[in-house]
């Protein structure tokens, strides 16, 4: 085998195994919404939906977790909502690079974030900004209800409900 034909094999081998990793998280856009983002949900946990409406790096997942557990995923014009426990709340959204936001979570409240889209060095980065439920309705327009059906191994996909646990105190 040549040179050029080593290289070149190992090349594609690193492009698929690099194309498979970001195709291991799988969404899905049901005929129903499990939590809907503007009914009325249960008084005591708190509502938090997650939308993006961006279309730059629209092939691109961007992962949420609260707290260190996985809550949903985006990709493209899409959100999804799950609810939250009152207290204390650290989201962080992954995609080539990560970026966090802080909630204070009340039993009762409902909280939308939009993830807009940055790239930065080359690295695509979800930046989260809190806006108001007026806003939040136009961005739900605009996009469409997916929920996360597939993930690697190491992850366990959020449930029918997906929650999060407020972060404990030390």
């Amino acid at each position: 085998m040549s040179l050029n034909t080593f290289l070149t094999t190992i090349m594609i081998s690193v492009v698929a195994t690099s194309a498979t990793g970001c195709a291991s998280w799988k969404l899905s856009e049901p005929d129903t919404v499990a939590v809907h983002p503007f009914l009325p949900h249960p008084a005591h946990v708190a509502k938090v939906c997650v939308i993006r409406t961006s279309v730059l790096e629209h092939g691109v997942t961007f992962v949420s977790r609260d707290n260190g557990v996985l809550v949903g995923a985006t990709r493209g014009p899409t959100y999804f909502c799950y609810y939250a426990e009152p207290g204390d709340h650290d989201l962080s959204i992954e995609a080539d690079a990560w970026a966090s936001a802080r909630l204070r979570a009340e039993a009762g409240g409902s909280y939308y974030l939009k993830e807009e889209v940055a790239v930065e060095g080359g690295k695509v980065r979800g930046l989260g900004v809190w806006v108001d439920e007026a806003i939040a309705r136009s961005l739900v327009d605009d996009s469409e209800y997916a929920v996360l059906v597939g993930a690697p191994e190491r992850e366990h996909l959020p449930g029918t409900l997906p929650f999060a646990p407020a972060r404990r105190r030390s």
